[in-house]
């Protein structure tokens, strides 16, 4: 049946695209039946084989979890094997639709992990040596709190929605992303670090002043090359930021040589983690005394994880929100967005969602070319409004620059904090990155004595 629904594709492409040529290529099936030739047609054009390839891959995988779902391990390590030879007969690099390249993403964690899980199930440990790379190995049983993390993340209405809805919204970013981590040979996993960090809000900040989808400080920030000053916070931009992040990691990785260390590293820094190391004399994380904060963000980090590999295992669909598509332009001077929006017939608030890292209402001045997202296929009339205008109308002056610049003023928010069981407000100061005068001064009834009562409620203040 595989071997004539791909035929009946291929031949209905084939006169749809009225190609001229093709040529057959042949594959031995792995399965016992009367099908034993597999045809491909090569001279269609990449993203058209992309979508054959890719809906062939996808029932593949259906196939495979059916037969782990059996226990028919056997079956689902061939099913999986001859998924993951129809992606790898995809030209990937030759596509162009971003939303294809994110299904052959995904496909490739589901149909390597479905591959994993079924040779473990036979031999007791991996042995797909060439798709071992695109995972962080994540074994559930090792400990209670990441069995705790899957369970709040599946079978919990708060955490169940907040998961669909966060991997909802990753499809924004996905290709970008994964296109990124792929340059640095970082694991695919990594691609959904940002439901724990941010939920993939580029605007987001936390009560220490991270920002951005990978929640970078100001001094990480910067030491990983991102700009941030009165007119721009590269934080906010997921491309610059995902760059940043790629390397950060993978400098984490190269340091601690092992993906939960990394992790922890990256949310409580190097320095808690070596020292972590050093006092329990073992690299082995779930032995390691850490900050509370940091011994739930890595559980319930893998936890996410091991779900958005394949969510339907755990019966989620998830209606992935199209990738961010638009058009670049370089500016070589600071320009009022109004005036961006009007040459594309836009709006300025479009031009600032495309670019959330500008602060201000222009891009910033300094920085040049200047590299301006725009929407999808205006270049051409944003060249033809924008090149027709006087200098004067397209760049600001130093005056007008000052006279349009508006201060960078967080603004702030009061939020609340249940105080648990072992809490102190030295430690509870440290997780929402502020100072213990700081909550005496905000909560001079239930902070100003000697103890805390668990369950009292303390406020604070965060900075957006």
């Amino acid at each position: 049946m595989r071997v004539k629904f791909l035929l009946f594709l291929s031949c209905a492409v084939l006169a749809s695209a009225k190609c001229s040529t093709y040529r057959r290529s042949t594959e031995t099936d792995h399965y016992t039946g009367p099908d034993e030739n597999i045809y491909y047609i090569e001279s269609v054009s990449p993203d058209t084989l992309a979508s054959i390839m890719l809906t062939i891959a996808e029932e593949q995988f259906t196939q495979a979890n059916e037969a782990l779902k059996s226990s028919n391990y056997i079956l689902a390590h061939q099913i999986a094997n001859d998924g993951m030879r129809y992606l790898l007969d995809i030209p990937i690099e030759d596509v162009q639709d971003s939303f294809l390249v994110s299904r052959y993403n995904i496909n490739l964690r589901r149909l390597s992990s479905a591959q994993i899980r079924a040779a473990n199930s036979l031999w007791g440990y991996p042995v797909i040596e060439t798709t071992e790379h695109l995972l962080i190995p994540i074994e559930v049983g090792s400990s209670d709190r990441l069995k705790q993390y899957l369970n709040f993340w599946t079978n919990t209405s708060s955490g169940r929605n907040t998961l669909i809805s966060y991997l909802r919204r990753s499809g924004k970013y996905l290709p970008l992303i994964e296109e990124i981590l792929e340059d640095y040979n970082l694991p695919h996993d990594i691609a959904f670090l940002p439901v724990i960090e941010s939920g993939y809000m580029p605007g987001a900040v936390s009560p220490a002043s991270a920002v951005g989808i990978w929640q970078f400080i100001p001094g990480t920030a910067r030491n990983f090359g991102l700009t941030i000053n009165n007119y721009v916070d590269e934080r906010r931009d997921p491309y610059k930021a995902t760059i940043a992040a790629a390397r950060y990691l993978s400098s984490l990785y190269e340091r601690f040589g092992d993906w939960k260390l990394a992790l922890a590293a990256y949310n409580c820094g190097e320095g808690a983690v070596e020292r972590a190391i050093n006092n329990a004399g073992t690299k082995d994380y779930w032995k390691l005394t850490l900050p509370n904060e940091t011994m739930n963000y890595v559980p319930s980090a893998l936890a996410v994880m091991l779900v958005a590999r394949e969510p339907e295992l755990y019966g989620m669909s998830i209606n992935f929100e199209d990738p961010m598509d638009y058009d670049t332009v370089h500016l070589h001077g600071p320009v009022d967005l109004s005036v961006i929006a009007n040459s594309t017939a836009s709006t300025k608030e479009k031009i600032k969602e495309l670019n959330p890292h500008i602060l201000q209402s222009f891009t910033p001045p300094g920085e040049y070319p200047f590299v301006l997202k725009i929407p999808c296929g205006t270049r051409d009339m944003f060249r033809a409004s924008f090149d027709m205008l006087p200098d004067s109308l397209k760049y600001l002056s130093n005056t007008q620059i000052t006279v349009h610049t508006a201060p960078v003023t967080p603004t702030v928010v009061w939020r609340n904090y249940t105080v648990r069981s072992g809490d102190t407000l030295s430690r509870i100061a440290r997780r929402l990155g502020v100072t213990v005068e700081d909550l005496k001064r905000w909560n001079p009834n239930d902070a100003g004595g000697r103890y805390l009562q668990i369950g009292a409620s303390l406020r604070y203040q965060i900075r957006r």
